[in-house]
């Protein structure tokens, strides 16, 4: 063989090598990367009895609503003492 072909065909080989092995680098670099993002992070605690809430039926907030006058406790009446005037009977009040 002619040296001009030899190292040419080096080169060749040379350059379809450094691609092959380019290539790879870029498939494993990707396999790893998609690898992460499918698999969950390993110190995450996961609830095993966890059920996600149905798609089927939509998910509506309570609405806050103020207590009824029922459930208030109820403090008793105080009576108003005939005998006892008050102090701004002079001022024309009842």
């Amino acid at each position: 063989m002619d040296p001009s072909t030899s190292a040419a065909a080096l080169k060749a080989e040379i350059a379809r090598l450094t691609g092959a092995i380019e290539q790879r680098k870029i498939a494993e670099a990707n396999a790893r990367t998609s690898a992460y993002s499918s698999r969950p992070r390993g110190n995450v605690y996961i609830n095993p009895n966890y059920k996600p809430p149905s798609r089927s039926a939509p998910t509506a907030r309570p609405v806050s609503r103020p207590p009824s006058p029922s459930s208030k406790p109820q403090m008793p009446l105080l009576k108003k003492s005939l005998s006892v005037e008050s102090p701004f009977n002079h001022l024309g009040g009842r």
